[in-house]
């Protein structure tokens, strides 16, 4: 189980039966995107010393995205916020982390609850809470 599995205890950041308590922003290349589900396993002993981590888009895939998503040795940081659903967006995230070295290794589209969704399947090789980094 996940870091962000259990701080959402239910896995998601979004669901179809129940407003959630937190909302996730992910930054690429300077744009802001809401994603519906966000998740990260931060065990790098089983995972080669890499990241992984997915995010669940319920809007069709920006331009920017899709491109990056296409290039698979084309790396990025990604900044990642986590904000109250109860706040605006302007009152400042209550956490806030960078992945840096992020490449896309899985892609895929499903829909579900008649809403396509696209989640990414990513990696990264490190990441960096506050002033710590860990790689």
């Amino acid at each position: 189980m996940g870091f962000f599995e259990r701080l959402f205890k239910s896995g998601k950041a979004y669901s179809a039966f129940r407003m959630p308590n937190m909302a996730c922003e992910l930054t690429i290349e300077g744009s802001s995107y809401l994603v519906e589900e966000f998740d990260m396993d931060c065990d790098m002993r089983d995972n080669k010393g890499y990241i992984p981590f997915y995010a669940v888009f319920s809007d069709k895939l920006p331009a920017p995205v899709q491109v990056w998503v296409g290039r698979s040795n084309d790396h990025k940081d990604v900044t990642v916020k986590l904000f109250r659903n109860v706040d605006t967006l302007s009152e400042g995230a209550l956490m806030a982390f960078n992945l840096y070295g992020v490449g896309c290794t899985a892609y895929r589209q499903a829909i579900r609850d008649d809403v396509s969704r696209y989640t990414l399947v990513m990696a990264a090789t490190g990441i960096k809470v506050f002033d710590q980094e860990y790689s």
